[in-house]
């Protein structure tokens, strides 16, 4: 359109030189039939862009990665000129999506445009611009989205879920007992666990007497009751300096595992920690409380720094230990894995995930007693979460 305006300056410049020159009425009468196309064509784009105005939605604020988003505009203005608009859709991914639609009179004012989103995330998206142009390229307005009122939408792509099969029952690879549940001593409960000496305050009913006669000291009977161990999930959110394309496939894939695996867990009805490596904790109990976990996922960036060796740190010194770790890496170092082996050596079961990233480097860790290495592919995350975990 650039090429034409400049065709039309050349050709009124050349004609009113000529009529100019020559004095013959042709050329003058040929300049002003093109100056009034070109004066036509400005005012008609201006009025179009006076009067114009666009309130856009999305069909849903909330999608699944792989899907496309629907974006609706609803126009409004003055159909007396032919004109063109060229909507330049901000998508959030770094490129836009361009739509040429017809303002003519008869044409509808209501437009959907479908932008995929093939990786998961927090999106902004709606109109940039929107030029103003006349039927033959001549001159344009262009509108500025947000000097219209046209804010940009909010829109969250969420990891694809896949069925995962975990373990019924999470036994511990070093004890070989239950890793879900403990026995906790308790000052009342259902099963008696050992005497322990009498402390002012304890009731008299609770008093070992034979014990008591016979050590001439007195004790009082403890109980014992079960405590259930909560499930603990890592996700490790370093970006490794990976290029944007790779981090955001690893982003994905890594989400992928962990939406996979807090969505059973939530089904079962078993408490979940889930965790980065950089940031705050989320707690799932079921599966009431699993769409805030979900969007958290979905939103997390891959850009922290922490190392995971810190979060398995403090979870290792916690007084309520987990009964089974999840850890999420794209590198699992030595230490990383030496830290899950000492938590299975307290009767924890670990299992490590291993997105295998293309060009990341991996480093050789030893094979530690109580850890279940599982690599991943990329493109393999249903293949695996098929698998027992």
């Amino acid at each position: 359109m650039r090429g034409r305006r400049w065709f039309c300056y050349v050709l009124l410049v050349v004609f009113l030189v000529g009529g100019l020159a020559s004095g013959k009425s042709d050329f003058f009468v040929v300049f002003g039939i093109l100056l009034a196309v070109f004066l036509s064509a400005v005012l008609g784009n201006l009025w179009v862009a006076r009067k114009l105005h666009w309130k856009q939605s999305l069909s849903s604020g909330t999608i699944m990665a792989g899907t496309s988003a629907r974006l609706h505009l609803d126009l409004t203005g003055k159909k007396w000129f032919f004109s063109l608009l060229k909507v330049n859709v901000g998508t959030g991914q770094g490129d836009d999506v361009q739509a040429l639609i017809p303002w003519l009179p008869g044409c509808s004012n209501h437009v959907d445009l479908s932008i995929e989103y093939p990786y998961r995330g927090k999106y902004m998206i709606g109109i940039k611009s929107i030029e103003v142009c006349d039927v033959f390229g001549l001159h344009r307005v262009v509108l500025l989205g947000q000097k219209r009122g046209g804010d940009l939408l909010s829109l969250i792509v969420c990891p694809r879920i896949f069925p995962a099969v975990l373990p019924e029952q999470l036994v511990s690879s070093q004890t070989g007992r239950d890793a879900t549940n403990e026995a906790r001593p308790a000052d009342a409960g259902d099963s008696f666990s050992a005497p322990r000496s009498y402390q002012p305050g304890d009731p008299l009913k609770r008093i070992h007497w034979k014990l008591s006669v016979k050590t001439r000291e007195l004790y009082t009977r403890q109980y014992e009751i079960a405590v259930e161990r909560h499930v603990l999930l890592i996700l490790d959110n370093q970006d490794y300096g990976l290029d944007p394309e790779k981090s955001l496939a690893y982003g994905e894939a890594a989400c992928q595992l962990a939406c996979s695996i807090a969505s059973c867990l939530a089904e079962s009805g078993r408490g979940l920690k889930v965790m980065a490596s950089s940031g705050p904790w989320q707690w799932c109990s079921g599966v009431h409380a699993f769409p805030q976990v979900y969007q958290w996922l979905a939103c997390l960036p891959f850009e922290g720094k922490r190392s995971m060796r810190d979060v398995l740190r403090g979870e290792t010194a916690e007084e309520k230990r987990p009964g089974m770790v999840y850890v999420i890496t794209a590198r699992a170092d030595t230490e990383t894995v030496a830290n899950l082996s000492l938590l299975g050596s307290l009767g924890c079961r670990a299992v490590c995930l291993e997105v295998q990233v293309p060009g990341l480097e991996r480093q050789k860790s030893e094979m530690r007693p109580g850890v279940k290495m599982v690599p991943v592919p990329m493109d393999g995350v249903p293949q695996v979460l098929r698998k027992s975990l």
